[in-house]
C-alpha cells in the first residue's frame, strides 16, 4: 500500500505546482506583455526493468506561451506596444534585461524608462534621452524616436533569440538570459498602445476548477488507503 501513497503524493505534489502556475497567470492577467505558463511533467521510474517499477510524475521545468497578447490603445505617447518577434532591451544593474513591456515614462534626466525603473536602451547601446520633456515625441513602427521638433533622439533596441526558452524570468515582466540576441527583423512597434497579457481568463479558471478536483480525488484516495492501513492494524492487533 505505500506504493499507492507514494504514487499518490507525487501526484499531488504535480498538482500543487499546476495550481500555482495557473493562480499566477490569473494574477497576472492585466500585465502587460505577460505571457501565460505551463508546468512540464515526466515521469520518474523507481527500480526499472524489474518486477517491482514503479512510476512517478514529477514535473521539471515550465514552458511559456509565447503567441502575441492583444493590442490595447492607451493614447499615451510613451506607451509601445510590441507586434511579432522580439524584446526591448533593458540596462540592469549587472547586465541586459529584456522586456515585452512597453509602457516607458521619463525619469528625472529625460531618459526613457521601464516600469521596473531601469533605462531602455537604443540599438547603439546608450539610454534615449528626450531633453524637453514637454514635447510630444513620436514613435515609428521601426522603432524610431522622434522628439517634438522632428529631431531623430535613438532607436529602441529590438531584440530576438533563437530559443525563447532560454529566458528566465526576474519579475517585474523582465527576462535575463546568458543567450546572445540578435536584431530582432519581424516586429512592429505601435505607439499609443500596449500588448496585453495573453492570459485566457476562462480557460485559466476552468483549469483552476479542474485542477482542484483532482487533487481533492487524490486526496480521498490517501484518506482511503490511511483508512484500510489502520483497519488491518487493528484487526491484526485483534486477540483471537
Amino acid at each position: 500500500m505505500e506504493n499507492t501513497v507514494y504514487i499518490t503524493l507525487s501526484r499531488m505534489t504535480a498538482l500543487r505546482r499546476q495550481m500555482d502556475i495557473t493562480a499566477n497567470n490569473i494574477a497576472n492577467m492585466s500585465t502587460t506583455g505577460f505571457k501565460g505558463e505551463r508546468v512540464l511533467f515526466e515521469e520518474v521510474v523507481d527500480n526499472p526493468g524489474t518486477k517491482n517499477a514503479t512510476s512517478y510524475v514529477q514535473d521539471f521545468g515550465l514552458v511559456r506561451d509565447l503567441t502575441n497578447g492583444p493590442l490595447e490603445p492607451t493614447m499615451r505617447p510613451l506607451d509601445v506596444a510590441l507586434e511579432g518577434d522580439g524584446y526591448f532591451v533593458i540596462a540592469g544593474p549587472e547586465g541586459e534585461f529584456y522586456s515585452r513591456n512597453g509602457a516607458f515614462t521619463l525619469n528625472a534626466d529625460g531618459e526613457l524608462t521601464h516600469v521596473s525603473g531601469f533605462q531602455v536602451l537604443g540599438d547603439n547601446g546608450q539610454p534615449i534621452v528626450l531633453e524637453d520633456q514637454t514635447d510630444r515625441p513620436v514613435i515609428d513602427a521601426a522603432g524610431v524616436v522622434t522628439d517634438g521638433s522632428g529631431n531623430e533622439v535613438g532607436r529602441l533596441d529590438v531584440v530576438a533569440f533563437d530559443d525563447q526558452r532560454d529566458l528566465r524570468s526576474v519579475g517585474n515582466t523582465l527576462f535575463t538570459t546568458e543567450a546572445n540576441p540578435r536584431a530582432a527583423e519581424d516586429f512592429i512597434v505601435t505607439q499609443f498602445a500596449l500588448e496585453g497579457s495573453n492570459v485566457k481568463a476562462i480557460q485559466e479558471m476552468t483549469n483552476m476548477i479542474l485542477l482542484s478536483n483532482q487533487f481533492i480525488s487524490a486526496q480521498k484516495m490517501v484518506d482511503k488507503d490511511d483508512s484500510l492501513d489502520r483497519k488491518m492494524i487493528q484487526n491484526v492487533g485483534r486477540p483471537i
